[in-house]
């Protein structure tokens, strides 16, 4: 298939996964490499770039302008203002921007009795990353408010056993969400 199995569970659930087709949740990531040729280029024109320099070197001449009139030296470093859209440039003649490293998650439910064949799939959004992979039943249990109280105002067990609903099958995935400058910001 081309992907990293980062975690794979058995649905054991007669209702969808039988002996002859098993199924089974299973937590894949691909690894891209991301193009980011938009960099080489900002989109301005040779013009549009000349203006934008002489309208910075026009702004530089007039800092030192007032800072000549105020009786100090701009270029002390406490004054100075760093520019920093001028620190790198992309030469395009060696190459330009190198691609990166991307991974890619997703959650596939996959048919061991038929060739693994993916039966579903869910690809996870843009920078999240799939930490652990569950499959369980959660049993729906109804909210039967008790009208016995003690004197401490406490709920008094019901000696009638509470009827249960039914099972759901929840395939659960956790995940971490990765900033594009590759920052945890949250958690799920």
């Amino acid at each position: 298939f081309g992907v990293t199995v980062r975690a794979i569970r058995f649905i054991d659930d007669p209702q969808v996964s039988t002996r002859l087709h098993p199924l089974y949740a299973v937590l894949v990531s691909r690894e891209l490499e991301e193009n980011q040729s938009n960099l080489n280029d900002d989109g301005l024109s040779p013009a549009e770039r000349k203006r934008l320099e002489d309208e910075k070197e026009a702004s530089k001449v007039q800092r030192q302008v007032e800072a000549d009139l105020g009786g100090f030296d701009v270029e002390q470093e406490w004054v100075e203002e760093i520019e920093r859209e001028n620190c790198f440039k992309i030469c395009a003649d060696l190459g330009g921007a190198p691609p990166v490293p991307k991974s890619v998650y997703a959650l596939w439910i996959v048919d061991a009795g038929n060739n693994w064949n993916v039966v579903d799939s869910y690809e996870l959004p843009e920078f999240e990353h799939g930490m652990e992979l569950n499959v369980m039943n959660l049993t729906e249990v109804p909210d039967v408010p008790s009208s016995n109280t003690r004197g401490g105002g406490h709920a008094v067990e019901n000696s009638e056993p509470q009827e249960l609903g039914p099972d759901t099958l929840f395939v659960t995935v956790g995940t971490a969400i990765l900033d594009n400058d590759g920052e945890d910001v949250s958690a799920k």
